[in-house]
């Protein structure tokens, strides 16, 4: 059993001693490699190399750098991992450049890795406050999962926003393992997820004892197991019995997206989206009517005129969504 301590010992240590493009090009393929773990490829494995590299460049220098160097290091390791990770993750964002390719498409490589850039600030103040404030050890990789779901958390309110990509959702085609987000939302799910992911960097950290090696490796793996088992638990007790008398319409409009945001072509898409949801069918009107993501392209938020455009759609005595 002592073998792969000795490998993780040298692996942490070739991590440990990389410097320069080597050390933020090896931080950034951890970021990408990572993002295998989220929808829809859910290889959540993937994410067990990408932060035991983390937490190890994080470590980095430690024992031969200056406070502030090794402060700087640990939060550029984290910001380029950053940068791999939404580059690879948000990658999506370059489609809506292609509706007037001609005109917008030079646009994508500097929009992706721009808001990558961006983004990887939160990841790179992970780094800083887990080298700051988590001492050595398994308290270290702790407060390192902390601070990653305080960075998620803040991330989806802080400048309007941007809730994408959270770690917790990697769990998303496990109904058992989703069943913890009733509990702790997703960052439950994150917290429990980085923990166990990262954990097993402990395994090259020779101050440790063997022993305590394997405990601290495994210890969130089998919180993960329990999760899953609770959540297994809660499904097979759970009152699966329908609702009577709710009949749902789902609404898809089919308006061209190099139309959509066109305002002359407002009321138009409004009054498609109405008499889709008042159609008369053969059997009983729909009770709840739903519209796609994004159905209104306008502000609800102190729109009176909208909103009554809106309850115009909704069935009688029922609800719009």
């Amino acid at each position: 059993m002592s073998g792969l301590p000795v490998i993780a010992e040298r692996l942490r240590d070739a991590v440990i001693r990389l410097a320069g493009w080597r050390r933020y090009g090896l931080a950034i393929l951890a970021g990408a490699a990572a993002v295998l773990a989220l929808p829809p490829v859910h290889f959540v494995v993937a994410l067990v190399p990408a932060f035991i590299v983390l937490v190890w460049l994080i470590d980095g220098g430690t024992e031969h750098a200056a406070r502030r160097r090794t402060l700087i290091s640990a939060g550029l390791a984290g910001w380029c991992f950053g940068i791999g990770y939404f580059v690879a993750g948000l990658y999506w964002i370059s489609f809506s450049f292609l509706v007037d390719a001609r005109t917008f498409a030079w646009m994508i490589p500097f929009a992706v890795t721009g808001l990558a850039a961006l983004l990887g600030f939160y990841f790179a103040l992970v780094a800083v406050l887990t080298r700051l404030w988590a001492p050595a050890g398994p308290l270290r990789v702790l407060g390192f999962a902390g601070f990653w779901v305080g960075a998620e958390w803040v991330r989806g309110w802080a400048l309007t926003g941007f809730p994408w990509n959270l770690v917790g959702t990697a769990w998303t085609f496990s109904d058992s393992m989703i069943q913890a987000a009733a509990f702790g939302g997703a960052y439950l799910l994150s917290l429990l997820t980085v923990a166990a992911a990262a954990f097993p960097a402990l395994l090259g950290d020779r101050n440790l004892p063997l022993r305590g090696r394997w405990v601290w490796s495994g210890a969130p793996l089998v919180l993960l197991a329990v999760a899953w088992g609770a959540g297994a638990l809660r499904l097979a007790s759970a009152n699966t019995d329908a609702v009577e008398n709710v009949r749902l319409r789902l609404v898809q409009p089919n308006i061209a997206q190099r139309d959509k945001w066109r305002p002359e072509f407002l009321g138009r898409h409004l009054a498609t989206l109405r008499t889709l949801s008042r159609h008369p069918n053969s059997g009983a009107p729909p009770t709840h009517v739903i519209w796609p993501e994004t159905a209104v392209p306008f502000l609800l938020d102190g729109n009176r005129q909208g909103v009554a455009a809106l309850a115009r759609a909704a069935p009688a005595g029922g609800a719009l969504i």
